[in-house]
């Protein structure tokens, strides 16, 4: 059984999400879509203002709301490390108003997410989610095993982020589904106690798959948060 699985026992079936039309929406938080990612901006800042600057723990009612916004970060799998214990909403502080995010993860670490960054996921929402869990692995070994250097400007300082260079990610997911015919799977399971979207077991081999054909066509580098925020993603 995959690792992902028997990790976590407790998984709750996903329904799959409707066929695309001309209304259906574009963006999505978890299950929750939204026709632009204005809207998306819209529904985030108006949950924000609905808790205010507080501290968003596992028992919080709005925890699996932050967890699903988290994975549309194109950068989730080294935002969320080793896991996140809870969510630290504080003034901005270049604005000294608004929210700025701050992950508590479980090894006591804390890192400062963009909530911003996390309102443009569009497509096939569920199945792209996946996805991403599916070479989390991948991602951070790189990170790990490589130079504190930005590729691009060559700066030293941190905080560094893994990039998907050419193809781009979203290439390599389409490259990779245009050849799957009709084994793309249609329902996803809600992964335990992260709120993660990730494939059922019964997928488990498109997801193996999966991940052998991203290591290997994957080009990964370092960038610096600054370089990898202004580069044009596709």
């Amino acid at each position: 059984m995959n690792k992902i699985y028997t990790k976590y026992h407790k998984c709750q079936q996903l329904m799959p999400p409707k066929k695309t039309t001309s209304k259906s929406p574009k963006y999505w938080i978890g299950n929750k879509g939204f026709p632009s990612q204005k809207a998306v901006k819209e529904h985030v800042s108006a949950v924000l203002d609905e808790i205010g600057w507080t501290f968003v723990s596992k028992d919080h009612p709005k925890f699996e709301f932050f967890c699903e916004l988290l994975q549309n970060h194109p950068n989730y799998a080294q935002k969320w490390g080793s896991g996140v214990e809870g969510f630290q909403l504080t003034p901005n502080p270049t604005t000294g108003r608004d929210y700025h995010l701050i992950l508590h993860r479980s090894d006591g670490s804390k890192e400062a997410a963009s909530w911003n960054a996390c309102c443009g996921l569009a497509g096939q929402p569920q199945l792209k989610m996946a996805m991403r869990h599916a070479i989390r692995d991948q991602v951070i070994a790189f990170r790990q095993n490589s130079s504190s250097v930005c590729a691009l400007c060559g700066t030293l300082e941190e905080p560094f982020e893994v990039d998907h260079h050419e193809p781009q990610f979203e290439q390599i997911c389409e490259t990779f589904l245009s050849t799957a015919g009709n084994d793309v799977p249609t329902k996803f399971a809600k992964l335990q106690p992260d709120c993660f979207t990730v494939f059922c077991p019964e997928d488990s081999h498109f997801e193996q798959i999966w991940a052998k054909y991203h290591m290997k066509n994957a080009v990964l580098r370092i960038l610096c948060r600054h370089c990898n925020g202004s580069r044009a993603k596709g």
